[in-house]
């Protein structure tokens, strides 16, 4: 499956890096082997977020979507604020 990330996502990990660099690098290989290898483990999200996922990293998200094809990682961040935006 076809990895694409969001410049609004890689901006989220170079924040989250600056602030504790384990918890970005644990991020990248969850994406890359867990989230790429098993798409569909992320809870499906309602509402405006309709047609997205959600995979929990302890008190961080990933939010992406899927098509046959592709991941395409939209938002990373805290719990409290990645559905603000």
């Amino acid at each position: 499956m076809k990895l694409e990330i969001t410049q609004q996502a890689l901006d989220d990990l170079k924040r989250i890096k600056k602030g504790n660099k384990d918890k970005a690098l644990e991020i990248m290989f969850k994406i890359e082997h867990v989230l790429q290898k098993s798409p569909f483990i992320g809870k499906k999200l309602k509402g405006r977020y309709n047609h997205q996922r959600s995979y929990r990293i302890g008190n961080h998200r990933i939010i992406y979507t899927l098509t046959s094809t592709t991941l395409t990682i939209k938002r990373i961040d805290h719990r409290k604020d990645v559905y603000k935006k």
